[in-house]
């Protein structure tokens, strides 16, 4: 699982008519390869990890086999930042390392958006743009959201011609709930109750909203602040790629192949982490095969069976999997629970 980014747009021509970009750069893509969202993955030259060097790749042109920087949204605040280089000094990023990274996707998205949409209009300079960009909710201070906006001008948005202009308008969490309302299709009526989870690549935001208004001019007010945290499934990828690395030492095996990068980019992999433990899933394990190993290879004193390497619910490697999902979930439940000064019956449906 990468850390994505999405992008819709739409003509002010009256019809209010919003479209995602779903057309992509990258090597070997086919012309007719669609994602509603692209990697926030970076490749500079010489596996450089600080982006010291020059950058050769971005977005889906990155392999999954080359070493890539990802997952550096978060460390643009800096308490997070520091945390991590105290935690981590021998990985760390520099402070000028995620302004590199920031400004570096930044342009190539830029870049690809000004090719899309010229296409469609090709007076890019004199038309007028309006850039909306949202902010997770974990940037608490607003010195971030500035920072932020300079790195998003320093790589041409809002620059492109005199009509052009950037905003930070919502959180992603706030940008999610308008997305569910729109989408679902579903008419609210007052004192409508609207809980959004928008668990992502690197943080995880609620947002509890309550409907004021009328059906036809619906609007929702916040019942709490938007709050947020800087847990997602990249941290339960990382954990299982140290568990598979764990595994295979214990067993003498090589890993100068990187086979956990190999498993955790494989779809066996995001199919069974998206549905294990789930009702009705009846998957009492996770299962993965192995890229280095013959199918025929068993140890099951470090649970490899035919090639491939198991985990169960009861497995004694999984708890530090399991710790970032129920995080998620603990989080959510306070939320819920704080959102309500009195009993209500609540009648709760997804939409």
């Amino acid at each position: 699982m990468h850390a994505l980014v999405g992008v819709a747009y739409s003509w002010n021509n009256g019809r209010n008519l919003i479209k995602v970009v779903q057309t992509w750069p990258g090597p070997g893509r086919l012309p007719n390869e669609r994602d509603d969202k692209v990697p926030t993955t970076l490749v500079y030259r010489d596996n450089d990890a600080q982006g010291g060097g020059e950058l050769e790749q971005w977005g889906f042109g990155c392999s999954h086999r080359q070493p890539r920087i990802e997952w550096f949204k978060r460390y643009l605040d800096p308490r997070v930042l520091r945390q991590f280089q105290q935690e981590n000094p021998a990985e760390a990023f520099t402070s000028e390392a995620i302004r590199r990274f920031y400004i570096d996707f930044l342009t190539k998205l830029y870049a690809h958006l000004k090719w899309l949409l010229r296409s469609h209009n090709g007076d890019w300079r004199r038309s007028k743009v309006e850039f909306l960009f949202s902010v997770p909710s974990t940037f608490l201070s607003p010195v971030i959201s500035d920072t932020f906006k300079e790195y998003i001008k320093e790589a041409g948005f809002g620059r492109g011609g005199e009509n052009h202009s950037v905003e930070i308008s919502l959180t992603e969490p706030q940008a999610a709930a308008v997305a569910a309302v729109v989408e679902s299709g579903r008419g609210f009526q007052p004192n409508d109750v609207l809980i959004v989870v928008d668990a992502g690549g690197g943080t995880t935001d609620t947002c509890i909203l309550e409907m004021a208004g009328t059906s036809e001019q619906p609007v929702f007010n916040e019942m709490l602040p938007v709050r947020g945290i800087n847990v997602g499934s990249t941290n339960i990828d990382d954990d299982f790629q140290r568990l598979v690395v764990e595994k295979l030492r214990r067993n003498g095996m090589d890993i100068s192949g990187n086979p956990q990068w190999d498993m955790v980019n494989t779809e066996e992999y995001e199919v069974q982490k998206c549905t294990f433990g789930m009702p009705g899933s009846h998957t009492p394990f996770l299962s993965v095969r192995v890229p280095t190993l013959p199918t025929n290879f068993s140890n099951e004193n470090f649970g490899i069976i035919d090639g491939r390497m198991l985990f169960t619910e009861y497995d004694d490697s999984l708890p530090s999997l399991l710790v970032h999902v129920l995080t998620i979930q603990r989080r959510v439940q306070r939320t819920l629970r704080s959102s309500y000064t009195h009993h209500r019956t609540c009648d709760w449906s997804p939409i």
